[in-house]
């Protein structure tokens, strides 16, 4: 009985590494799967990438895909993003000296999880903002971009989790502009941002709902507050900057 006993031990032991083995094997197997769904799109509107619209290599990507977008002297228009995908242009110059140029970019239903990096939005109009996060979608990040116009970013509604980071957003002079509007989003994360605006009514950054974080940019205003509207914003180690009057009021409501 002895005897039995230990071979059923050491059956068990063998048959135990086996299912550990199997979970391993699948797991690799998914893994590699998932790579080989993952694609790099490289997209250049004077000839040479596989795509030369935006929006045409987005509409046809799959969701996860990364799109790198050739500078050009000719801005790539207006896209809308509706799925997971990671936009990567070339800065502010390439070593022809041309950036990777936008109107406005909206982040559409579908999208969560999005990255737009290293882009130059210029659109200058009243009627819509250079990068609009639209209703429900969460977790996107805008890295190392550049914005000159009117109205930087605006958030729809309800969104949460998004990053704003490295970038430079110098507005013109309107009474209507604003660096980044979140129409009360939670849990934001602002840092690492150069954010220049002349005169206007409103705050440069405007209506941050809950637990959201200003960190490491430098704010420069001047004839307006920094902050309109905003609940809950820690603003942690930043450099504040009045190019207006000398006792300019930070803060309004």
């Amino acid at each position: 009985p002895l005897t039995l006993s230990k071979s059923k031990v050491l059956i068990f032991d063998e048959l135990s590494l086996f299912p550990m083995k199997t979970i391993l094997s699948l797991l690799c197997i998914c893994l590699s799967t998932a790579a080989l769904h993952s694609q790099i799109i490289r997209v250049d509107n004077r000839g040479g990438g596989d795509f030369s619209s935006l929006q045409t290599a987005i509409n046809s990507a799959q969701s996860g895909d990364t799109l790198y977008v050739m500078g050009s002297p000719t801005d790539y228009g207006t896209v809308r993003v509706d799925k997971k995908l990671f936009l990567f242009g070339e800065g502010h110059a390439n070593a022809e000296g041309y950036s990777t140029r936008l109107d406005r970019v909206y982040f559409d239903p579908g999208s969560t999880g999005s990255m737009l990096n290293g882009f130059n939005l210029a659109y200058n109009g009243t009627s819509a903002s250079q990068v609009q996060i639209l209703d429900d979608v969460n977790s996107i990040r805008v890295f190392n971009c550049r914005m000159n116009g009117i109205r930087g970013i605006f958030f729809d509604e309800n969104n949460s989790y998004c990053e704003i980071r490295g970038n430079v957003i110098g507005l013109t002079s309107s009474s209507t502009a604003y660096g980044i509007n979140a129409d009360g989003a939670d849990h934001l994360s602002v840092s690492h941002n150069v954010l220049l605006v002349t005169t206007g009514s409103t705050g440069w950054l405007d209506n941050f709902g809950k637990d959201n974080l200003v960190y490491n940019n430098i704010l420069r205003t001047s004839g307006r507050p920094l902050f309109s509207g905003s609940n809950e914003v820690r603003v942690i180690n930043n450099i504040l900057v009045s190019a207006g009057s000398s006792n300019e009021d930070f803060t309004s409501g």
